[in-house]
């Protein structure tokens, strides 16, 4: 009998390769409850909401590929491929030798988390013979695993910077009167123009704060009725009726964590009956 596991909120193994007819155990080793479940054509069943070890194991017999969820924490994700046949190994190196198979026409199907191919694998015709060892060589492309980049750093050479003291010249003197001078003309000049302005500015912030506010109420209350329609979702979850039923709290907060990262809410929590009429 096979175990795939619940850890951290989520499934270990990560996938998971099983014959026709076995049968696969569920544990939940988490302190909060989960409700494992597939609709996958191979086999659809569901677990409610369950701590430690279910009452029995699943059965897997149709061949296909089997996909696992949580009802409660959609990150949870794993696949079951389900195989009619006994030549199945899981490789963490993604090499293996099968011994002792007889001559014959064979079909090698690859499955891997990150490939990019079908639900039934990658797959490849091998003929083996009776005079010697056969090698079979699968390339698989992989979806890259995305990586934060290293930060840039520009070194700055110390030495890049030279200073030369002069004794100041009657010219550069002048030169630096008319500069004084030219800065005090802009001045008085900006202060000019804001004062004509000054009025025009004040009407155009008027209006902008007028358009602000409506655009606001407008968002505001687009807003309300988004976080309404996830409370009434939140409202008819199964699961955390269920939850509520049995006064889980673990897997209450385990729920509302998850309807509020939907909802994209900065704060879920559950409140008494009476709180809405008191308001």
């Amino acid at each position: 009998m096979h175990v795939l596991d619940q850890v951290n909120k989520q499934f270990a193994p990560r996938l998971l390769g099983i014959r026709v007819g076995d049968q696969v155990s569920f544990p939940n080793s988490d302190n909060i409850r989960h409700n494992v479940y597939s609709f996958s054509p191979a086999k659809k069943f569901e677990l409610p909401l369950y701590r430690g070890i279910p009452c029995a194991p699943i059965t897997f017999d149709e061949a296909g590929k089997v996909v696992l969820g949580c009802n409660i924490h959609d990150r949870m994700s794993a696949p079951i491929y389900v195989v009619d046949t006994d030549l199945l190994a899981t490789t963490d190196n993604g090499t293996h030798t099968f011994t002792a198979l007889s001559p014959g026409e064979y079909d090698i199907a690859v499955f891997q988390l990150r490939q990019s191919a079908a639900d039934d694998g990658l797959r490849r015709p091998l003929t083996v013979t009776a005079d010697g060892n056969q090698l079979a060589t699968i390339s698989s492309a992989l979806q890259a695993e995305k990586r934060p980049k290293a930060p840039h750093y520009r070194r700055r050479n110390a030495n890049s910077t030279s200073c030369v003291m002069a004794r100041p010249s009657f010219r550069r003197r002048i030169i630096a009167l008319l500069v004084v001078a030219l800065g005090f003309v802009q001045i008085l000049t900006l202060a000019a123009v804001l004062m004509a302005t000054h009025r025009n500015v004040q009407r155009e912030i008027k209006e902008n704060l007028r358009v602000a506010e409506s655009v606001f109420e407008r968002l505001f209350d687009a807003r309300f009725r988004q976080l309404i329609g996830s409370v009434q979702v939140l409202a008819a979850d199964f699961g955390f009726k269920q939850a509520v039923a049995t006064a889980d709290a673990d897997t209450i907060v385990s729920v509302l964590d998850n309807h509020g990262a939907r909802a994209n809410a900065e704060m879920p929590a559950t409140a008494p009956a009476s709180f809405g009429s008191s308001l």
